[in-house]
């Protein structure tokens, strides 16, 4: 019996890597202070700014990775299948949140208790 859905994982596509790294250049030259390609950017002719055109490349890869979830599993499966990585994005951050907070050398307050 032959499955309705190929197994194989599709050939990445190139156009998403494209924009999203335009979208990056985007967002660097808009927090360049004083720079001359700033009046170029699209949020100046009333456009996006490169933070949404990032959101909206980040879903369009999030349905190009997880859609094929949906259409194998069905949506009670693909629903879950997302909730778990965003469980596991969420605890990584959580994770470097508090990692990095612990890292932080001590205050002002606590060397002018102990003078």
């Amino acid at each position: 019996m032959k499955e309705p859905f190929a197994t194989t994982k599709p050939a990445r596509d190139p156009r998403l890597d494209f924009f999203r790294g335009l979208t990056m250049l985007i967002i660097f030259i808009a927090h360049v202070p004083a720079n001359s390609w700033n009046a170029f950017i699209p949020a100046r002719f009333g456009f996006s700014s490169g933070a949404e055109l990032f959101v909206f490349c980040s879903g369009f890869a999030s349905a190009l990775a997880f859609g094929g979830s949906f259409l194998r599993r069905g949506w009670a499966l693909g629903a879950a299948r997302i909730l778990q990585r965003i469980w596991q994005i969420s605890g990584l951050r959580s994770a470097s949140l508090s990692r990095s907070s612990r890292s932080q050398p001590p205050s002002i307050a606590y060397w002018a208790e102990r003078i």
